[in-house]
């Protein structure tokens, strides 16, 4: 039968198809937009907060007995382009999950360290540092690293941004190699090692229940590039809210197994990992210029289009409604249902890089950020290293 024919024969019919050719106008008119499509990140996101992390890298010291290298873990406040630590917590911090901890499991205690500097040690990396400063040259007792540092666990900074229809993340990392206590350099950015962006919008941040994680599964297929792919990028959830137990600053040690939610299910962390065009993920280089010089430093991206994902599961993950934040970069720890480590392990099984002997808790880097929920404004404002003041006006 003729399309004029069934139009005439029945005007209600005309109506259906009628309805049905406005639709199919609306959906090629909608084509290019954010729902239900796949949208592209722009090539150039903009970044509008950096939070500054402590840093392994240019701990180094040498030990002339021994005629080898080595690096120790900061125990301060301050990070090393001189900022306060952006959340009132030291470098590394079981207590607060956090870790500054670039290096091998087992760490030993040295004497008579000798600093990096000219004469001492000219073929030292500092990434655009000078030295760190904790330990004076000669000290005894440093405790530090038995042999390997991996420059790209070690995060320098992270930088958040967004736009109506994603969040920006970058993790900045030291360098791309991975560096031997003889100072021997293997190219090898990423080997074995996963970067991740948590996100929570509890109430309180000290709360991670109920979060994503974002992740780049990426490993040795790192390379520099200036597309996006979602190849091996993936979305974790925490669909049973037990990541972090009650709270994060919470641990192992003080009982968080046996309250609710994680007397019932132990914490199993992250689940349900999704791989789709929700997160888009790239590595590339830039310039950092601090006060030891130069350097070029590698750096992973992420962009998650919340808006499909917010449409499609359900949600209600914001840039104004985030409240918890963290990156991540981890090698010695890479299953995500770990998170998070002060509740997988005790004080004593986690290991401390100022208690000489062996930690569980490895190979692994993490920077926290906070983003502040403050009422919207039209214009971006400055930001500092702890709060993130977001506007709506373009949100959809």
């Amino acid at each position: 039968m003729r399309l004029s024919d069934s139009l005439s024969s029945s005007p209600s019919r005309v109506g259906v198809i009628a309805l049905g050719v406005l639709l199919l106008a609306i959906a090629l008119a909608l084509g290019t937009s954010q729902v239900g499509a796949q949208v592209t990140p722009p090539s150039t996101p903009t970044y509008t907060a950096t939070i500054i992390d402590c840093v392994t890298g240019n701990n180094q010291f040498y030990i002339s007995s021994e005629q080898k290298y080595h690096w120790y873990v900061n125990n301060t406040l301050t990070t090393d382009d001189g900022a306060g630590s952006n959340t009132g917590v030291g470098c590394d911090s079981y207590q607060n999950d956090r870790y500054e901890r670039p290096i091998g499991q087992s760490l030993l205690s040295y004497d008579d360290n000798i600093v990096p500097g000219p004469g001492n040690n000219p073929a030292a990396n500092m990434s655009g540092l000078l030295p760190d400063t904790q330990f004076a040259p000669g000290a005894d007792d440093v405790p530090g690293s038995s042999g390997t540092f991996y420059e790209f666990v070690d995060i320098t900074r992270g930088f958040i941004g967004y736009d109506a229809t994603f969040m920006y993340f970058r993790i900045e990392l030291y360098g791309p190699d991975t560096v031997s206590d003889s100072l021997s350099r293997s190219a090898e950015f990423g080997n074995g090692t996963y970067y991740s962006v948590r996100l929570a919008n509890n109430v309180s941040a000290n709360a991670a229940n109920n979060g994503i994680m974002l992740r780049n599964h990426q490993e040795t297929a790192n390379t520099n590039s200036a597309s996006w792919t979602t190849t091996n990028a993936f979305v974790f959830r925490d669909l049973n809210g037990d990541v972090s137990c009650t709270a994060v600053n919470r641990t192992r040690s003080d009982g968080e197994l046996t309250v609710l939610p994680c007397s019932i299910t132990g914490n199993n962390g992250y689940t349900d990992s999704i791989n789709n065009s929700y997160l888009y993920i790239r590595k590339n280089v830039q310039t950092f210029t601090g006060p030891g010089g130069s350097f070029n430093r590698p750096y992973v991206e992420f962009a998650f289009n919340y808006v499909k994902y917010n449409q499609e599961r359900g949600t209600n993950f914001l840039p104004t409604n985030i409240t918890y934040l963290e990156l991540d970069a981890t090698r010695g720890l890479k299953d995500n249902g770990n998170y998070l480590w002060n509740d997988e392990y005790e004080a004593s099984q986690a290991g401390s890089p100022y208690v000489v002997g062996s930690q569980n808790i490895y190979e692994l880097d993490t920077l926290t950020g906070s983003i502040s929920v403050t009422q919207p404004t039209n214009t971006p404002t400055p930001v500092s290293y702890t709060h993130l003041t977001l506007p709506t006006s373009d949100l959809v």
